[in-house]
């Protein structure tokens, strides 16, 4: 199967805003992101077997989750009511990309390279936010971890007992455009354009990703949030499409859809 990194992991963040600019060292990281980038998403999707085909890792809710190598904590604090943590330091977006991008280079040094990341290996953030925060903070923020090379994220609502209920790949590499597109707005959630509440989302995901069926491809599922949904929403409906066992892929609103 021939893989290409996607031509948005090379262009990197949207125009920077005030202070934002990034730094000589966060640039640097986020080159050699672009060269990361796919050893580490090739890893998150699984590994190729016998018959060449990639192997899928089992996404029920609450299995056992990667443990998390960083915290972003996320508030709707500051001017523009969207200020980030990470690892409780307060971070604008490029410092938020100098850290991430020292993260994933301290995971390929533990391994040893690139070329020894695994599904067991690769770095994952834990992203925390309130429930209600409108998920264009979030975008913004998964911008610069997009960047740095992370290609799953865990989402936890703050101040909840619902925590780390999904992990999930960022990009895709070379992949066909998914079968299923579940659309989430302010106050509507579709499932192929046909409205859908949470229970009938793992009603619909069990049909494609239960015992008695082939396991859904990585990447078949495509969960696509609105930049006014929430954040609780978002992370409600990846619980519910991971009960039906199937790992979705989230495209934050600021990743254009695959042609």
């Amino acid at each position: 199967m021939k893989v290409t990194v996607p031509f948005r992991w090379r262009t990197g963040l949207p125009p920077a805003r005030g202070g934002d600019r990034l730094s000589g060292k966060g640039e640097r990281r986020a080159m050699r992101a672009s060269a990361m980038v796919l050893a580490l998403v090739l890893a998150a999707c699984g590994r190729p077997d016998e018959s060449g085909e990639p192997v899928a890792d089992a996404a029920a809710a609450g299995a056992s989750l990667p443990e998390a190598g960083a915290t972003l904590a996320l508030s709707a604090v500051g001017a523009d009511g969207c200020a980030a943590r990470w690892n409780g330091e307060a971070v604008t977006r490029a410092q938020l990309l100098d850290r991430a991008g020292a993260a994933i280079e301290r995971a390929i040094a533990a391994a040893g390279g690139v070329q020894n990341i695994s599904a067991e290996t690769i770095p994952v953030v834990r992203v925390e936010a309130p429930a209600g925060m409108g998920f264009a903070c979030v975008d913004a923020m998964l911008a610069a971890v997009r960047r740095a090379g992370f290609p799953r994220v865990i989402l936890a609502p703050a101040g909840e007992n619902e925590a780390e209920l999904a992990a999930f790949p960022l990009t895709e590499v070379g992949a066909p455009p998914p079968t299923i597109v579940v659309r989430i707005a302010a106050a509507r959630m579709t499932w192929n354009e046909e409205a859908v509440d949470l229970a009938r989302l793992t009603e619909r995901a069990r049909a494609i990703g239960g015992l008695d069926v082939a396991p859904a491809a990585p990447g078949e599922l495509e969960i696509r949030p609105a930049r006014e949904a929430s954040f609780g929403s978002v992370h409600a409906a990846i619980r519910a499409v991971r009960l039906g066992n199937v790992q979705p892929t989230l495209r934050p609103p600021s990743v254009a859809p695959r042609p």
